[in-house]
């Protein structure tokens, strides 16, 4: 997938393996999700519909989740058609809601950084990757990819993911994640104590013009982007080039949005370095895939 992604899209060879994560290879690629949904049936038990459509199947099991999880998704009861949404908390706790008002239901997750771990809160309709292992091998590759620098900027920031452990290892970092909320986002929570840090409540491709026009990020910066399964597109791309980054790391959930983008990257002086990718999602044709691009550099 990734490699014809590469080769289709942006007229480059990709060498390479898709890596597992952690653990995976001893569980058979299972029990790795730690947040699950399912949709309520008519008597209220969590529900699928099968591929290619069908009467909706009353689940009896979820081997893709952790144990937790999976008892926590069968335990739970709904209104019919109503979303059942279920996380892991820090302690391994679930924490469940079903209906629009339970996704503001607040929890702690904790990432490993450095000689410790680094705590994030959490909304439970909050982005936030499902694999066990995914956030603290994705802050591992980026901080490691990303590879110095004084200042960075965090573009589809979501929680913060990303931005805290860029802080923590001592940029200056802008966030930007358009949140739905002028105060009290997830983002905004999880940087409230790092005085390097700061969040932008904004479109990303606004913020970036006004960022631009206001100099604030100066040339030779470092960018992260981890944008949603359609990429960054043109006019972002375009506005991302315009800031004059030394380096951009990207992470992606689809290889083929990546690829579109590289060829976009690419025609304006920022070529690809490196290219891994891994196995996120077991048991899917999905691939989470980290490019690094660096400026005037035009060959891998």
């Amino acid at each position: 997938v990734v490699r014809e992604a590469f080769e289709r899209f942006a007229g480059r060879d990709v060498a390479g393996e898709v890596q597992a994560a952690p653990g995976d290879d001893a569980r058979g690629g299972l029990r790795y999700r730690t947040r699950v949904s399912a949709i309520a049936d008519a008597e209220g038990r969590a529900s699928m519909a099968p591929l290619g459509g069908g009467d909706r199947v009353t689940l009896t099991s979820m081997p893709l989740a952790v144990a937790e999880a999976e008892e926590a998704l069968l335990a739970a009861r709904a209104q019919p058609g109503e979303r059942i949404d279920v996380a892991l908390d820090a302690m391994g706790n679930p924490v469940i809601g079903s209906g629009p008002s339970t996704r503001h239901a607040s929890y702690i997750q904790r990432v490993p950084m450095g000689q410790g771990d680094q705590a994030y809160r959490l909304r439970l309709g909050d982005f936030w990757q499902v694999h066990r292992e995914a956030p603290g091998l994705l802050v591992d590759r980026v901080t490691t990819l990303v590879d110095g620098g004084t200042v960075a900027l965090d573009l589809y920031a979501g929680v913060g993911l990303f931005a805290v452990a860029l802080a923590r290892a001592g940029l200056d970092v802008t966030a930007v994640e358009l949140q739905g909320r002028a105060k009290g986002s997830s983002l905004e929570r999880n940087l409230a104590g790092l005085s390097n840090a700061r969040a932008i409540n904004a479109d990303t491709r606004q913020a970036l013009k006004k960022l631009a026009a206001e100099h604030t990020i100066k040339p030779g910066a470092r960018i992260v982007l981890d944008p949603p399964r359609a990429g960054a597109k043109q006019a972002t791309i375009e506005a991302i080039c315009a800031l004059e980054p030394s380096r951009i790391v990207y992470v992606a959930c689809d290889p083929v949005a990546l690829a579109r983008d590289t060829a976009l990257l690419e025609a304006r002086g920022y070529g690809l370095a490196h290219v891994e990718a891994w196995d996120l999602f077991p048991m899917t044709h999905h691939v989470e895939t980290l490019a690094v691009f660096d400026q005037d550099t035009s060959h891998a």
